[in-house]
């Protein structure tokens, strides 16, 4: 596994995540009987990774399985506040929205309607009350939606389109209020700091964007990716941006100065990026492997970023 200067394996790929006194350990492999892992998460405190796989089961590592998608697990989200509860979708035909709490291992709450669905394949956005488990509001795009984000004062919602712009929303009437023009070709991941200030976009033309919330405007543009790119992800305290393109690899970039700190090659082509939310700690999907015993696994690949406290390598 080939590795440039800036970003840290740990004992190359790891499927755990381990408690120790800082929070986090360097884990050993340990191998589930999965397969593939499409999404992964931390919760709110850091301390915990979630994935969801291509076996249609989540995991919480390495405490416990949560079944009960009849789909691959395409999406999941822990709750912002609260370090127990989570959401997850599918990824083909179930239209569903199903919530977790870790601490009895159950789905607490399901929405089945397919209205209901955060995007669904007829690309209807949807507002959710999690209270009522209803429907509050509905817009049919024109286009298609790839990915939404929340602003920070929850007044808009912006919305990755197929034209190349990301759409400005109103919240929660959802109407279409503007559009911020940044790429040529669709735009197919979003990706917030903590605090929500600035937004990052991907696209399939190879280009990432950064914008400043506030204004909205485009503050830095990312143009030596080489290949259109599949998930982005900000470091906790915004400095760093982690892309992922359909090259088999991951690259940071500091967001003041655009300069690559580093690039490492992995097993394959990573769909999601999260990074941990207290530490310079970043987690993906990693393809799969085989065990002695020839049964193949699928695999989470945690990375750590030297320097990541401050942005500087």
């Amino acid at each position: 596994m080939q590795t440039q200067s800036g970003i840290a394996p740990i004992d190359g790929h790891c499927t755990a995540v381990c408690e120790s006194e800082d929070g986090i350990s360097n884990p050993a492999p340990q191998y589930w009987p999965e397969s593939q892992v499409l999404c992964v998460g931390w919760n709110v405190e850091g301390r915990r990774l979630a994935t969801g796989s291509n076996d249609e089961t989540m995991r919480v590592w390495a405490e416990l399985e949560l079944q009960g998608h009849h789909d691959p697990v395409a999406r999941l989200l822990w709750h912002p506040l609260h370090a127990d509860k989570l959401a997850s979708t599918g990824l083909l035909s179930e239209t569903s929205v199903r919530f977790w709490d870790t601490r009895s291992g159950k789905n607490t709450a399901t929405s089945t309607d397919s209205r209901g669905q955060p995007n669904d394949y007829d690309d209807v956005l949807s507002v959710l009350d999690l209270r009522k488990m209803k429907v509050l509001a509905k817009h049919q795009s024109r286009q298609k939606v790839h990915e939404v984000a929340m602003a920070a004062t929850n007044t808009h919602v912006y919305a990755a389109a197929e034209s190349g712009v990301v759409e400005v929303l109103s919240f929660p009437e959802l109407k279409c209020e503007a559009a911020m023009q940044g790429h040529v070709s669709r735009v197919t991941c979003l990706a917030q700091t903590a605090d929500r200030s600035t937004l990052a976009s991907g696209s399939m033309d190879a280009v990432a964007c950064v914008w400043d919330m506030e204004e909205r405007i485009c503050t830095r543009t990312l143009y030596d990716i080489h290949h259109a790119i599949r998930a982005l992800g900000f470091s906790h305290d915004g400095k760093l941006l982690g892309v992922a393109s359909e090259e088999p690899a991951l690259e940071v970039y500091r967001t003041d100065t655009g300069a690559s700190l580093g690039k490492v090659m992995l097993r394959a082509c990573p769909a999601d990026v999260a990074w941990n939310p207290t530490r310079p700690l970043l987690a993906m999907p990693g393809g799969s492997d085989r065990d002695s015993t020839g049964m193949e696994h699928g695999l989470v690949d945690l990375r750590w970023v030297p320097g990541g406290h401050s942005g500087v390598l």
